[in-house]
């Protein structure tokens, strides 16, 4: 049970870690219409985008934000995953240390769309 939490816990870390660029385009969902490849192996890679998340953890150090003030400045956010609106189909909360939560709603097949606004979160 524990070697499992600690895999889920490194997936999400890197998750975090992976996300962290400098600049954040506009999110309108996916782009990549193309359905996702069918293949015999467990995972399968998507084209970035296909999902439709894009989500970046912007670090902008300074005299009172930087490693050395506070010593997890560089660990990111989270990641939550659940169903908020009862479809059965789990949407994707994520967030950063110094821009908020985005939150991503479902729309089936791997696809998601940004509903942070909506969302009121």
């Amino acid at each position: 049970m524990a070697s499992a939490v600690r895999r889920l816990v490194s997936l999400a870390c890197c998750l975090v870690a992976a996300s962290c660029s400098r600049e954040r385009p506009a999110d309108d969902g996916p782009r990549d219409t193309n359905p996702p490849p069918v293949g015999t192996t467990l995972f399968t890679r998507l084209p970035s985008t296909y999902p439709g998340i894009s989500f970046q953890n912007r670090l902008v150090e300074s005299r009172e934000h930087n490693v050395f003030a506070s010593w997890n400045f560089y660990n990111g956010g989270g990641v939550a995953i659940g169903d908020l609106t009862g479809d059965s189909l789990p949407e994707v909360v994520l967030t950063s240390n110094q821009d908020g939560p985005r939150v991503y709603l479902n729309l089936g097949n791997f696809r998601f769309r940004d509903i942070t606004k909506e969302s009121g979160l």
